[in-house]
């Protein structure tokens, strides 16, 4: 009679806690998120985003768990780091238009003046007449 076989899964998340047993030095996942202070989905987010750093890998995968090595777990803490970022670069404005009646404006400008000016007469011929009231 054949023997029932059990699920590949179980037998690699026993091989892999025999070998954190064994192996001192691995850290679990668990461990990386006591150590770091991150979260266990941003964690997971951001090694799926860089599964390498500098050349090196930043976790080993045992199965269907994540490992680390204490190689992994310092080339993990360094890709944590924020790379700097180059100061935003600022342009110099180009010199604004003087408005001088010498220059002539576009037809925009012009007229958006002439309509400035005529509110600004409008406003005070208003105050002129009040203050004869």
């Amino acid at each position: 009679m054949p023997r029932a076989r059990l699920p590949e899964k179980i037998h690699l998340a026993a091989a892999c806690e025999l070998m954190a047993d064994d192996t001192p030095d691995l850290l679990t996942l668990k461990d990386v998120i006591a150590k770091t202070g991150r979260g266990r989905t941003w964690l997971l987010a951001h090694l799926k985003a860089n599964p390498f750093f500098g050349g090196k890998p930043t976790h080993r995968r045992a199965g269907n768990r994540i490992v680390f090595t204490l190689g992994d777990y310092a080339n993990l803490l360094e890709s944590l780091v924020p790379e700097p970022k180059e100061a935003p670069k600022t342009f110099a404005m180009p010199p604004r238009p003087r408005l001088s009646p010498d220059v002539p404006l576009g037809g925009g400008y012009e007229k958006a003046l002439k309509a400035l000016k005529a509110a600004r007469e409008r406003r005070e011929a208003e105050q002129r007449n009040r203050k004869r009231r």
